[in-house]
């Protein structure tokens, strides 16, 4: 303070953090590898990468590209396996992680992490609703929607799992000459090599009993995504008829978490949520 000021001065330098652990997801094995490994090393840190356990070859492609065209060698090394591996790579003493997947594996990534106070990122899947509101450009909305689902084979953590609708575009939504189920169903499915191809095989085995369980046809698996879900007037129905035992949560976990549905499905689990808190035992 005072004139002391004028004889000090204040630096900010930004230095690398040392060695940084990149697990990576299988659905974008190449891009979404090498984003965190390249930010890394522009900032002046080594890398570890572990690739998924099931595109590992991808992930050693990387580490090859590396070796021939860096002018410092082992800045970026390759380990593959499974989570054993990725757990053992975040408690050896990295300086911080980077970690692309699902939400549970993130908790235990995060979690494992904890041990050591290592600095995380963590970049997650989740639900991911399409919202088509009375204003939007419903042609583009109705193509969207498809594509937005199918894109990569469905396999995106901000794939379009299910579509809110206003009430008041959701006719011509449907009707719509890009509307979704006719683009669906001209999708043809073949190998990922064939550029004609419309939807590749699934990269992971155990995905596909759980796209049976909602669809029969490639149709059908769009119309279940799609919902005509008035929500402000569903929710206000609701904090009618229960009046202060009215909860949000649960109506956001039961109703808006319910998955993928048939459109008529979508007013009866608000009714049949409404009445089970109108019955229930005080």
């Amino acid at each position: 303070a005072g004139p002391l000021r004028l004889t000090k001065r204040s630096y900010k330098v930004y230095e690398p953090l040392g060695v940084v652990a990149v697990i990576s997801p299988w659905n974008y094995p190449f891009s979404l590898t090498m984003s965190p490994v390249v930010s890394a090393l522009f900032a002046g840190n080594t890398v570890v990468l572990k690739p998924s356990e099931v595109t590992p070859l991808v992930g050693v492609l990387v580490g090859e590209l590396f070796d021939k065209g860096c002018d410092y060698a082992d800045v970026v090394e390759v380990v593959t396996g499974g989570g054993a591996t990725g757990s053992a790579l975040i408690g050896s003493a990295v300086q911080k992680v980077c970690f692309t997947g699902s939400v549970a594996t993130g908790k235990k990534v995060m979690a494992k992490a904890a041990e050591t106070l290592t600095p995380v990122t963590l970049e997650l899947g989740g639900k991911d609703p399409m919202i088509v509101l009375d204003d939007a450009d419903v042609e583009r909305a109705a193509g969207g929607a498809a594509w937005g689902a199918f894109s990569n084979s469905g396999q995106t953590c901000i794939a379009v799992e299910r579509a809110y609708v206003h009430a008041d575009v959701y006719d011509e939504f449907i009707s719509d000459p890009n509307r979704p189920v006719p683009y669906t169903e001209a999708i043809t499915t073949g190998m990922a090599i064939d550029y004609m191809t419309g939807n590749s095989p699934m990269a992971v085995s155990q995905v596909v009993p759980e796209i049976d369980r909602y669809a029969v046809t490639p149709g059908q698996a769009l119309a279940y995504m799609i919902g005509r879900l008035e929500i402000q007037r569903m929710r206000a129905d609701a904090e009618m008829s229960l009046g202060s035992a009215f909860d949000i949560k649960g109506f956001h976990d039961t109703v808006l978490g319910s998955g993928l549905m048939p459109l008529p499905v979508l007013d009866r689990v608000v009714r049949e949520w409404v009445d089970s808190r109108s019955t229930a035992p005080a």
